[in-house]
């Protein structure tokens, strides 16, 4: 029998489900051809590989020599990064050959965009956790520009942060309270989904206690930043205490000779917290 039909690719697809993932994760590639091909791998690599993205990820064939399928495992380094999805690009001999049964070298165009056949699920390499920018007290405005450092009511705290994740996006925020810094002996990490503010009420807060807000983000690929804690906001309960107001300059006086100057004059008022503003 003379065959002369050089094998095609007919697509390229994957078991794997569309999303975000990180270093140790394996994403499964399925190139499947017009009929069964051979594999056979050069001197000394273990090619053909298949190739992804802008940046050359390529990795071996997995299975499927003798088949008309052949599987390829990515298995992704920890220090692989995309902002862009993954499309795979080609595939390299690398030394090695795909042949058919009969002996023709199989044609490795990949199918085209939007045609049948092509890839279109979207990865995300990403291997680099979300920074928190700012955390700050007393203030539903995520700005250290607005950050209050005491408040007078012990029932209720607003406390707000941001942060930025440039790949996969931010699926949630947790936040900490603590009376130390980068404490959690107050509120231990509940998390505020996708929010960038609360107000946490029924509390019981302590007067003279400074408590510190603590926050981390966890992106889509499950990367999690560190702690980013805020200066503090110390609970101030109490009013100043005054003292007796004299008329004059000195020593308390009934009568004034001048009829265009009042004076008077006070001591210092007590103030153990916050200080006298």
């Amino acid at each position: 029998i003379i065959d002369t039909t050089v094998p095609t690719i007919s697509s390229v697809t994957s078991p794997t489900a569309a999303g975000s993932y990180n270093g140790g994760d394996t994403i499964v590639f399925v190139v499947t051809f017009s009929e069964e091909v051979i594999v056979e791998t050069g001197s000394g690599m273990p090619g053909p590989y298949l190739g992804l993205g802008d940046i050359l990820r390529e990795f071996p064939v997995t299975s499927g020599s003798g088949t008309s399928v052949l599987t390829f495992n990515y298995i992704i380094e920890g220090v692989e990064n995309s902002v862009g999805t993954l499309e795979v690009g080609s595939i390299c001999l690398c030394e090695g050959s795909i042949k058919d049964t009969a002996g023709n070298d199989a044609s490795l165009t990949m199918p085209s965009y939007g045609s049948e056949g092509y890839l279109s699920s979207a990865f995300i390499v990403d291997n680099t956790a979300p920074t928190i920018s700012s955390a700050s007290e007393g203030t539903a405005t995520s700005t250290t520009a607005t950050d209050v450092d005491y408040q007078n009511f012990a029932d209720t705290l607003i406390i707000a942060w941001s942060g930025s994740d440039l790949a996969s996006g931010i699926d949630f925020y947790e936040y900490a309270l603590g009376t130390t810094s980068g404490g959690t002996e107050f509120v231990p990490w509940p998390s505020a989904a996708t929010a960038t503010a609360d107000t946490l009420t029924g509390l019981s807060l302590t007067e003279g206690t400074t408590y510190y807000l603590s926050v981390r983000a966890t992106d889509v690929a499950g990367n999690m930043s560190d702690p980013d804690t805020s200066d503090g906001i110390t609970i101030d309960l109490t009013a100043p205490a005054g003292t007796t107001v004299s008329d004059g300059i000195g020593a308390d006086i009934s009568y004034s000779g001048s009829d265009t100057t009042l004076s008077a004059n006070w001591v210092a008022f007590t103030e153990t917290v916050s200080g006298v503003q």
